[in-house]
């Protein structure tokens, strides 16, 4: 294992071509990423619960590795003063100049304390023959489109559908913590959840 203070220019390259629309990297010791609307929301209550933030990208090709970010958590949701500006730095740092992302509920920031990279030999390989000639291992991998499918309907059948989901869908995590501030707000509830 090899340990890193911040994320340098060849690592932030690797790790950026996974996901290039929804993830930047926006400096050495910042990272962000699009949180869409989805029926759970375990990273942003855990990271309200204790602030830390651990990504992992593999690879699943010839040269193994795995690298993964420590973090401290910072959450935009998505009436934040700066959600939109940030969202225009994701656009701009991933390449894409994507300013819209519906459904979009929150930013995931990621305040870098510590990179490490290692072997990644457990990590499944995808077989060579299923690539086509030249390519690397992302080949095998497409965007799925069914959630921006569906919070596209979402967000146009009536006003505050996505909100409305949001709201009966992410106030808690599966564990009971507290998810969405905006979902709970919405929902008319307030503060920690009582467990018995």
């Amino acid at each position: 294992m090899k340990i890193y203070p911040d994320l340098n220019p060849d690592l932030a390259a690797w790790a950026a071509r996974s996901r290039p629309s929804h993830f930047a990297v926006l400096s050495p010791a910042l990272v962000a990423y699009v949180d869409r609307t989805g029926s759970g929301c375990e990273t942003i209550a855990h990271a309200y619960e204790n602030g830390r933030l651990t990504i992992m990208f593999n690879s699943f090709g010839p040269a193994p590795r795995i690298l993964r970010l420590f973090c401290n958590a910072e959450i935009l949701e998505q009436d934040h003063p700066r959600f939109a500006a940030t969202l225009a730095k994701i656009g701009d740092a991933s390449g894409t100049g994507r300013r819209v992302y519906v459904g979009a509920r929150a930013i995931v920031l990621g305040h870098i304390w510590r990179v490490t990279t290692s072997c990644g030999f457990g990590v499944p390989l995808i077989r060579k023959e299923l690539l086509p000639p030249g390519e690397n291992e992302l080949y095998a991998f497409a965007e799925r489109p069914t959630m921006e499918l569906w919070v596209s309907k979402q967000a146009e059948s009536a006003d505050g559908a996505v909100l409305e989901y949001q709201a009966a869908n992410n106030t808690t995590s599966l564990d009971g913590l507290p998810g969405l501030k905006t979902a709970r707000r919405d929902a008319g509830r307030s503060g920690w959840p009582v467990k018995n």
